[in-house]
């Protein structure tokens, strides 16, 4: 068990809050193309597509709940906020029986389900010393993953379960509401435990009465936005940026698009022709994508055991203030 309970700093076990909603995320990341496989009878191209608006409005959703975070300067309540959101569109999903319903829905899915990413890596920056960032970031990544693999070893099980005494239909929305009662849960724990950072004087403290009227911001922005634009996109500036991004974080970068596109082009069609083609069940389907994050897990286990390569020039470690 030393793999699965790692030695936490008071500051770090808060993580565990999150660990439902990883399981929930799991599940789900299965359990919506074989919903709209077997209760709405769609084909892998409508599949594609609502899976696609998940992810259209996770970008920008993103940057915003990040933004508000800092406006606010609090980051528990947007915690609390994806938690509840996302647990209210899976409720819905479970629910409706037509197809376009869901379209809005999955966009709300997508835009609450990221609120956690940006606004729970900055709280840990927040409130664990500098010095143990990249532990502090480490720990959280692998108790994340343990409930990612959690929530795959419950799916293989629970829904043949459910499917003895419901029909394929009922026992998927009945595992809808089950995913979105996690994540209640989920943000019931994140009330209990996760800290607020130490307030800090807000940066509008210091800017002018002027600046903060709304009217005069907008006009403010209106006025100087070519001006951004040409300083931003000109050549001069970007080749500026370029210089500022080391060639081994340009490579990194390039190898995570590489793995999120290709990713997503195999395990978004993977549950429908598991079913379809080689005519598995529910509880095997899950099975390969089991295999393949437990698999995944050990390989990173493996990693540490062999030992942390030299750092190429150029990257600093995380935390270093580069002076």
């Amino acid at each position: 068990m030393r793999g699965f309970r790692p030695r936490l700093l008071p500051h770090m076990h808060w993580f565990y809050a999150l660990a439902p909603y990883k399981a929930s995320e799991a599940i789900f990341s299965l359990l919506f193309p074989l919903y709209l496989l077997n209760v709405f009878h769609l084909q892998a191209g409508p599949v594609g597509l609502l899976t696609a608006l998940i992810s259209l409005t996770s970008v920008p959703g993103s940057v915003l709940w990040g933004h508000w975070s800092d406006r606010l300067q609090v980051r528990r309540p947007f915690l609390i906020v994806g938690c509840v959101g996302s647990s209210l569109c899976l409720l819905g999903m479970g629910l409706v029986t037509a197809v376009l319903p869901l379209v809005p829905l999955c966009l709300l899915y997508g835009a609450f389900s990221i609120a956690l990413s940006p606004v729970a890596s900055v709280l840990i920056m927040e409130t664990v010393p500098q010095e143990r960032w990249e532990e502090a970031f480490g720990t959280f990544n692998k108790i994340s993953g343990w409930g990612w693999i959690v929530g795959l070893a419950t799916g293989t099980w629970l829904l043949p379960l459910l499917q003895q005494g419901l029909s394929v239909a009922g026992s998927m929305r009945l595992l809808f509401a089950l995913l979105a009662g996690a994540k209640l849960a989920a943000a019931w724990w994140v009330y209990a435990s996760v800290p607020e950072p130490l307030p800090r004087v807000p940066r509008h403290h210091y800017v002018t009465v002027t600046r903060r009227l709304p009217p005069l911001t907008l006009i403010e922005r209106a006025l100087y936005l070519p001006r951004q634009l040409l300083f931003t996109l000109s050549p001069a500036h970007l080749r500026q940026l370029r210089a500022l991004v080391p060639a081994p974080l340009r490579l990194y970068l390039g190898a995570t698009l590489l793995i999120f596109f290709s990713s997503t082009m195999v395990f978004t069609p993977l549950p429908l022709f598991l079913q379809q083609e080689v005519q598995l069940g529910a509880a095997a389907i899950f099975c390969p994508l089991l295999a393949a994050h437990a698999g995944g897990h050990a390989g990173l286990r493996a990693g540490r055991a062999l030992g942390t390569p030299p750092r190429p020039a150029g990257c600093p470690r995380v935390g270093d203030s580069g002076a």
